[in-house]
C-alpha cells in the first residue's frame, strides 16, 4: 500500500516538530511519506514531488516550515489535494504574518471600498 499522507518540511530543522505528526499517524495505522523540500531553494523538485502524489494514492498533504507560512500555499497552488499547513509560530502570530503585505501593512483593510475603512494601526 502506498502512503496516504504526505508530509513536507521546508528544512531538516523542522523534522523534530513534524515528527509528532508522523508518530500520531503511525499510531492510527496511516502510512506517511516525508520529504524536506524548500519552496525557495528547490521549487522544481517541490513541483515534481507534488505532481507525483495523487497518482501514487496520497490523499492529504501536511506542510510545515519553521518561521514561514508560505510552503503550504506553494503546495496548494499545485494540487487539488487537501493541504494542511502547520502554523510556524503560535497561531496568532502566524495569522498576523499571513495578513500583511510586503511593506508590513495589514491585509486589504484600508484599500478603497473596504467596509471597515483604514486600520488605525497602519497610520
Amino acid at each position: 500500500m502506498s502512503a496516504r499522507v504526505a508530509i513536507v518540511m521546508g528544512s531538516s530543522s523542522d523534522e523534530t516538530t513534524m515528527h509528532a505528526a508522523v508518530e500520531t499517524l503511525a499510531g492510527l495505522g496511516v502510512e506517511t511519506e516525508t520529504r524536506v523540500l524548500s519552496a525557495h531553494r528547490t521549487p522544481d523538485a517541490l513541483r515534481e514531488w507534488v505532481a507525483s502524489l495523487e497518482p501514487r494514492g496520497v490523499r492529504v498533504i501536511i506542510c510545515g516550515a519553521g518561521g514561514a507560512a508560505h510552503l503550504a500555499g506553494a503546495v496548494a497552488a499545485q494540487t487539488t489535494l487537501p493541504v494542511i499547513g502547520r502554523a510556524p509560530l503560535d497561531g496568532a502570530d502566524a495569522a498576523r504574518r499571513a495578513g500583511r503585505d510586503r511593506r508590513g501593512r495589514r491585509g486589504r483593510r484600508g484599500e478603497r471600498g473596504h467596509p471597515r475603512g483604514p486600520d488605525p494601526r497602519d497610520v
